[in-house]
């Protein structure tokens, strides 16, 4: 198994890719400690895990409050004695689904906070606590969860980007910082991933907006929770002992495609006779 002896946190995963990422990484060996602001859900995933045979703890955490990440981190190693990985993806991701998000002439200086404050104060808060404790056990591995959106732009949700955009730098300057002390740092950037949450639902409920969704990326097959937590998993891993400082989009494609025209559309060719005549 790829992780046997290693003890994770993995903050917001309570549900859709933080709660894939959770099974995942118990069925290869981590003991793992799920955090998130549920409880009842957060005891589900720890009942799954242990019906599978792993081991697992439920711990509640707000990730936008810094004592309640202290907290956290402090109560994996009391539970398990250790702490070698962290996977830092919760993110304000139920703000933005309800309009929490928006240009930066729409939105209020209080939604900008906030969203920073989840998005990227809580990657801040989660590494200042955890990495010393990686640093004590020899090895670690932080892997943050990013977005494609961070690596292009996306319309509306300029608070979202932001923080997304300044956590792909920030783990790249964290890869240099403790590369030297034993620690990796990396970022998985999903695509579009349907999943469990009520706009991932939303999303294929609608044909228009499932077929703009779908129109964005290359491969034809919906991404799914769990092949983000595989590629979490396997980054956390040994076997990529020899990667920190890289943003790995895990997006169908999407962050590499560059969408041209249709040069066959009838709304081109119409432009194109007009362009010759002149």
């Amino acid at each position: 198994m790829l992780l046997t002896g290693e003890t994770v946190l993995i903050t917001g995963s309570t549900q859709g890719i933080g709660r894939a990422t959770a099974l995942r990484m118990a069925a290869e060996g981590a003991s793992v400690v799920v955090s998130g602001r549920n409880a009842d859900r957060g005891d589900a995933v720890v009942a799954e895990i242990r019906a599978a045979g792993g081991q697992a703890a439920f711990v509640r955490c707000d990730v936008g409050v810094e004592e309640d990440v202290r907290a956290a981190v402090g109560a994996v190693v009391d539970l398990f004695g250790s702490l070698t990985l962290l996977v830092n993806n919760a993110a304000p991701t139920d703000q933005v689904t309800t309009g929490g998000d928006n240009t930066v002439l729409e939105a209020t200086t209080e939604q900008w906070e906030r969203i920073l404050r989840v998005g990227l104060s809580s990657v801040f808060w989660c590494c200042k606590y955890a990495i010393p404790h990686m640093i004590e056990a020899g090895r670690g591995s932080v892997v943050n969860i990013a977005t494609a959106s961070a690596l292009r732009g996306e319309s509306g949700l300029d608070g979202y980007t932001a923080a997304k955009g300044a956590v792909v730098s920030l783990t790249r300057s964290m890869a240099v910082e403790f590369g030297s002390k034993g620690v990796r740092v990396n970022a998985i950037a999903p695509g579009f991933v349907p999943g469990d949450l009520p706009a991932s639902r939303a999303v294929l409920d609608s044909p228009a907006m499932s077929k703009a969704f779908r129109s964005a990326q290359l491969l034809a097959d919906w991404g799914r929770p769990a092949d983000v937590a595989a590629a979490v998993t396997w980054i956390s891993s040994q076997e990529a002992k020899f990667i920190t400082g890289v943003v790995l989009p895990v997006d169908g494609g999407a962050t590499a495609y560059s969408r041209m025209p249709d040069l066959q559309s009838a709304d081109f060719l119409e432009v194109a006779a007009a362009a010759r005549a002149l």
